[in-house]
């Protein structure tokens, strides 16, 4: 879930919550979920009438709760740390939007970098229908979702 707002023309705040189970994906007598929230501030400026250019700063949360199955062993570990994004938003048509963004992440003083992808398609000024692909050296993210704007 994300929720995000402008305040004023060119400050953004966002809030999101993700979970991620790894059952399917490890394919063994593991089970896995992750839990993923952060709170963002950042800026865009418009540099085309349709395209934008952006950065945001979140502070992000991760919980990890790993159970062997059958055994009961649990693994329980969550920590903090901060994420930089920066990413060139546009309207390529008058009904496809892209974004593409490079994304810095640092917990728990290990990071990762990741490249993301995202096209939405506007059926009209409130609702759209996008997938996002984002990558990085350990993990693949595929999702795809709905935007109701208001």
């Amino acid at each position: 879930m994300n929720l995000s707002t402008l305040v004023g023309e060119y400050v953004i705040l966002a809030a999101s919550y993700d979970e991620i189970s790894e059952e399917a994906l490890l394919n063994t007598n593991i089970d896995g979920e992750l839990s993923v929230a952060s709170f963002s501030i950042g800026y865009r400026y418009g540099v085309a009438n349709l395209t934008d250019v952006f950065v945001m700063a979140s502070y992000v949360y991760y919980d990890y709760v790993e159970e062997v199955k059958g055994e009961g062993e649990v693994f329980d570990y969550d920590d903090n740390g901060y994420e930089i994004n920066l990413g060139v938003r546009s309207m390529l048509t008058e009904s496809f939007e892209g974004t593409i963004t490079l994304g810095y992440v640092e917990i728990n003083n290990e990071s990762e970098t990741a490249i993301g992808l995202s096209t939405h398609y506007h059926f009209n000024k409130v609702f759209s229908v996008g997938v996002s692909y984002s990558f990085s050296d350990d993990v693949d993210l595929y999702s795809i979702g709905a935007r109701v704007s208001f």
